[in-house]
């Protein structure tokens, strides 16, 4: 009978890359207020047996199960940009309250797939405002492998839903998802309790209900970055300048495996008054943009989304992005283009061109 232990996990702190997405409803009414789905990454930390306080059990079914805690920091969290806001997010542990929960094996004996469930207490911050919820989130997920780290390559849904939902959306494995959604963010007082009135904004249940994947990079790049974007619209070739400053989680994040890049997370923002003013441009949740890094070129397969005020456009197709990369600087274009679509699937506008440097 399997419990663990065999699979040689050391006694210390686990850290992770943390990406993260959640759909975000703004205003007091989660029924029919704005929604935007927001991308965020960054380190965590988990302690867990075979740490001490953390013990490995077998219950009465011979279910092996031990427990977990994710810890907070200064240099733990993660982070991205909003559109809405025009502003950084951070989603944080809260240090007054533990987060705690387990991992247990599915079938008696088997570890894997194992179940991972926990209670979430966390502090939503921006330079404007610091947040908190009065109920823990409940966390669920399954896990294929110890330490839980998914592949570079994961997809987070078993399916490629476009738009904000609300809509039914089907989780994939090494995705853990919030089950206590909506949740209700509000004002915090110093020890990140929530005060009385309105709510804020709230975590919503779809199309992102708070998923998270924990990956093992061995490289993080995290840039400032500008970029030229060609666009038709309404038959009309429009060229937008973009800019992304990585203090305000913006810019460029790329994830480096031992045999992928990832682009993870992306924001540039710029005007277009053909498509009715503030556009940031991302890079899409539910297909990862994935490629390779060899010999200091850059070659993903990106799948862009521009958003807009009357609300995102998704590229029809991925769209190949190369060039001369590193830790320095970057020099990429795009070669052709791809439809932008509405969630829909009508045709709003087509990318024709990209370049992006940092």
């Amino acid at each position: 009978m399997s419990s663990y232990e065999s699979l040689g996990l050391a006694a210390r702190p686990l850290r992770a890359h943390a990406l993260t997405a959640v759909t975000i409803v703004f205003g007091d009414d989660v029924a029919g207020g704005h929604r935007e789905t927001v991308v965020l990454s960054g380190p965590v930390e988990l302690h867990s047996w075979p740490m001490p306080g953390y013990p490995l059990l077998v219950d009465d079914d011979g279910h092996a199960q031990f427990q977990f805690e994710l810890v907070g920091g200064p240099d733990l969290g993660v982070r991205g940009y909003c559109h809405h806001l025009a502003d950084l997010l951070r989603l944080g542990v809260d240090p007054f309250t533990p987060s705690t929960g387990r991992v247990r094996q599915v079938a008696p004996g088997s570890d894997f797939p194992a179940q991972i469930e926990f209670l979430r207490s966390a502090v939503l911050e921006s330079r404007t405002f610091r947040l908190a919820h009065r109920d823990p989130i409940e966390v669920r997920g399954l896990l294929t492998s110890l330490p839980p780290f998914a592949p570079p390559t994961v997809r987070p849904y078993a399916d490629e839903p476009r738009g904000d939902g609300p809509f039914d959306v089907i989780v994939a494995q090494d995705v853990q998802v919030a089950t206590s959604l909506p949740i209700p963010w509000f004002p915090a007082d110093g020890q990140n309790r929530p005060v009385a009135g309105d709510p804020v904004l709230f975590f919503a249940s779809s199309a992102a209900p708070l998923m998270t994947v924990l990956l093992d990079p061995s490289r993080v790049l995290e840039r400032s970055a500008q970029a030229r974007l060609g666009l038709e619209v309404g038959g009309r070739a429009v060229e937008v300048e973009l800019t992304g400053d990585r203090v305000d989680a913006a810019g460029v994040e790329v994830l480096l495996f031992e045999d992928v890049a990832r682009i993870s997370r992306a924001a540039l923002t710029g005007r277009c008054a053909e498509l009715g003013g503030p556009v940031t441009l991302r890079v899409g949740w539910p297909r990862p943009s994935l490629g390779t890094l060899v010999d200091g070129r850059l070659a993903v397969d990106a799948w862009f989304e521009l958003v807009t005020p009357a609300g995102p456009l998704y590229a029809a197709d991925p769209v190949p992005l190369a060039g001369p990369a590193g830790g320095d600087g970057a020099d990429l274009a795009v070669a052709g283009g791809t439809a932008l679509l509405r969630p829909d699937g009508g045709v709003k506008a087509r990318l024709t061109s990209l370049t992006l440097t940092w």
